[in-house]
């Protein structure tokens, strides 16, 4: 066409947030209606949080973060995070959270910089379509996982980070990036930092035939249907989802608002002191 290339790099999407952004400026008035304890953090001192030293293993954290992705996977906008190296994490998830099929798998995102540890790859991999085997440094139970058959196979700890193995030692990977998925890197960042291992569980902020959760009501709605573990928010510290005043509504009450939305303080309580938990970030956020 007689017109010079450009060169466009590799990646444009940079991460496929194409969806709708968390509206910041509705956050804070929502948890001020149903009477939500909380303090705004730094962006660094939020991914600090989302990784408490006081967690216990097998915790799950959930992330629901500026604009949502486009496709087929949860890549860190609207997901649910956890620690791949408990091997009881892959049922925990599937029947706590998820509520289906104890033996369904998942995938991790890993930091790219550190991938080479764990797989034999030597390209990125930042929308979760590549499947690869786990070093054997990495593999443990081989000859129990051969002999091991159907289901008996998903009580083989087959690896270091059982969590996210297959039944062949195959792995669907994430990298991440700091340019492509800023506050989410410094998330595993810190979960390294805290355990040696540089990546976690990454599944879709959902249940079972639900959709992925879109803005900061579907996040709590998820929340208080599900059994996850850790607040996961800008404003919500761990264990500081307390309300400030105590209503009076019945159960019937609190089911019908909002189409079953916990909509006043006494009803949020009654979901339960432990699962009290909000998980909604800056709209500024990229």
């Amino acid at each position: 066409m007689g017109q010079p290339r450009r060169e466009i790099g590799t990646d444009r999407m940079r991460g496929a947030h194409l969806g709708p952004r968390i509206d910041n400026a509705k956050v804070i008035p929502f948890l001020d209606s149903i009477g939500v304890e909380y303090t705004k953090l730094a962006e660094d001192e939020a991914a600090r949080e989302r990784w408490p030293r006081g967690s216990r293993p097998g915790m799950w954290w959930s992330f629901c973060h500026g604009r949502m992705e486009f496709g087929p996977w949860a890549l860190r906008a609207r997901s649910i995070l956890g620690d791949l190296r408990d091997p009881a994490n892959q049922s925990r998830i599937n029947l706590k959270i998820k509520y289906r099929e104890s033996f369904r798998p998942f995938a991790p995102a890993v930091l790219e910089e550190r991938v080479k540890e764990y797989f034999d790859i030597d390209i990125p991999s930042p929308y979760m379509l590549i499947v690869m085997p786990l070093l054997s440094a990495h593999r443990r139970g081989e000859k129990e996982n051969t002999e091991r058959q159907g289901l008996g196979k998903l009580r083989v700890v087959r690896s270091s980070v059982p969590a996210i193995t297959h039944v062949d030692y195959s792995v669907r990977l994430q990298t991440v990036t700091e340019e492509r998925n800023d506050m989410f890197y410094r998330i595993i960042r810190e979960f390294d930092k805290l355990t040696g291992c540089p990546m976690i569980v990454n599944t879709s902020f959902n249940v079972r035939r639900e959709p992925i959760v879109c803005d900061h009501e579907d996040a709590l709605r998820c929340f208080l249907m599900t059994g996850i573990d850790v607040p996961g928010s800008r404003y919500l510290r761990h264990g500081q989802a307390r309300s400030r005043s105590r209503g009076a509504a019945t159960d019937r009450e609190s089911r019908g608002r909002a189409g079953g939305l916990i909509a006043n303080a006494e009803s949020f309580e009654r979901a339960g002191a432990e699962k009290q938990r909000c998980c909604f970030s800056a709209s500024g956020w990229p």
